[in-house]
């Protein structure tokens, strides 16, 4: 029984521990070294239309003039903040064969956006402080969405359109395709997005999120860019001040628990396993004392003693294995949501194997060597 629950405990911890670093070696398409973000909303919770551009032009002038700011940004939200807004999307050219292809996610973003991120430029340009409300209407797509709305055609310069009820639609032209990157979960393909400028608001966010890429150490800058943004607007709220490597800490949280709960438990079965073997082998040794005592005094070499020892214990292991791998199995069957990126189970479950039958292995070589040891004319005139 403890080598069945040991197996099914080493497949499972294999399992998540494998998910983990499947997770932590995904490149999530964004760089989240050295950028810190932070949540800011205007006091009575909004700007003005008319002043919203101007608004946030000099709250982010006020801030890359910090010393030590190489680059900032404003948006909607940002990658792996759980944040998401989607519309319904009209793409000339294109015939959507389901509801579900109209729907993209949507954020709206400043200038240098993609740069303060580390978000690559695919194709053609980024935005820039000439994309205002007086310009004309621009937009950019993601990998995602160009595949999937402009597959074989060249996305730069057509355009997008949003429903605007009984108005006309919002008419986007196309200027850029940028790499994707994941969004609510490391785990899922990259969502379909468009991102509009901020100097062109769709719509009035109550709150934006200030992204900063800054080689200097958040709590040495971030007073600095505090002071920057109360020189600006002193009642503005900020919030939720993280780094985006602690943003994408945070959503492995989760895996991180299970890989070190069930790598702790599987560590307890291993130990239980092997004092449970040693000990039913040394019971058995105990009981078999005389018989072991006479085959040695009739010329059976100690090797041969050790090596049934070794025999009993393979018995033991087969029997417990045979019994746990089904187990195993369908343990693993019912985490399929938790774990993820296993790219063979079959080597999953010969590491467990490997593992158990080597513990198993240290515990028997310890008991085989106590048969061996065992002398003849002692365990004769001790019975």
């Amino acid at each position: 029984a403890q080598v069945a629950i040991s197996i099914v405990l080493l497949v499972e911890a294999a399992a998540f521990v494998q998910t983990l670093t499947n997770l932590r070696h995904i490149d999530p398409g964004f760089r989240p070294e050295h950028t810190l973000t932070m949540s800011l909303q205007p006091p009575g919770g909004s700007v003005s239309k008319e002043r919203f551009a101007a608004y946030w032009a000099r709250m982010l002038d006020h801030v890359r003039a910090v010393p030590g700011v190489q680059s900032a940004a404003l948006a909607v939200y940002t990658p792996l903040s759980g944040r998401n807004r989607g519309e319904a999307i009209v793409v000339p050219g294109y015939t959507p064969s389901r509801q579900e292809d109209f729907e993209i996610s949507v954020n709206q973003i400043s200038e240098d956006y993609f740069q303060t991120m580390g978000i690559a430029l695919v194709r053609g340009r980024a935005l820039t402080a000439n994309d205002s409300q007086s310009a004309p209407k621009v937009a950019l797509i993601n990998q995602a969405a160009a595949q999937k709305y402009f597959a074989g055609r060249d996305p730069i310069g057509r355009t997008v359109e949003f429903q605007n009820g009984p108005k006309p639609p919002d008419v986007y032209r196309v200027i850029g395709v940028v790499r994707d990157a994941k969004h609510m979960d490391l785990r899922q393909a990259a969502a379909r997005f468009v991102f509009l400028p901020l100097r062109q608001p769709q719509e009035l966010a109550d709150r934006l999120t200030l992204a900063i890429h800054s080689p200097e150490p958040d709590a040495a800058i971030l007073p600095a860019i505090r002071r920057a943004i109360a020189e600006v607007d002193p009642g503005v709220l900020i919030s939720e001040v993280i780094t985006m490597q602690e943003q994408l800490d945070s959503t492995l949280l989760t895996q991180r628990l299970l890989s070190g709960l069930s790598g702790a438990f599987g560590v307890l079965a291993l130990l239980l396993a092997s004092v449970g073997l040693y000990g039913v082998l040394s019971y058995r040794i105990g009981q078999q004392r005389q018989a072991i005592g006479i085959r040695m005094a009739l010329g059976a070499a100690p090797r041969t003693v050790a090596w049934g020892v070794l025999r009993q214990t393979a018995a033991m292991l087969f029997a417990g294995l045979v019994a746990g791998l089904p187990l195993a199995l369908l343990a693993l069957r019912a985490a399929d949501t938790l774990v993820w990126g296993l790219h063979s189970k079959t080597a999953l479950f010969a590491e467990a194997i490997a593992v158990l039958a080597a513990v198993g292995l240290a515990s028997a070589c310890r008991a085989a060597s106590r048969a061996a040891s065992i002398d003849p004319a002692e365990a004769l005139r001790h019975e």
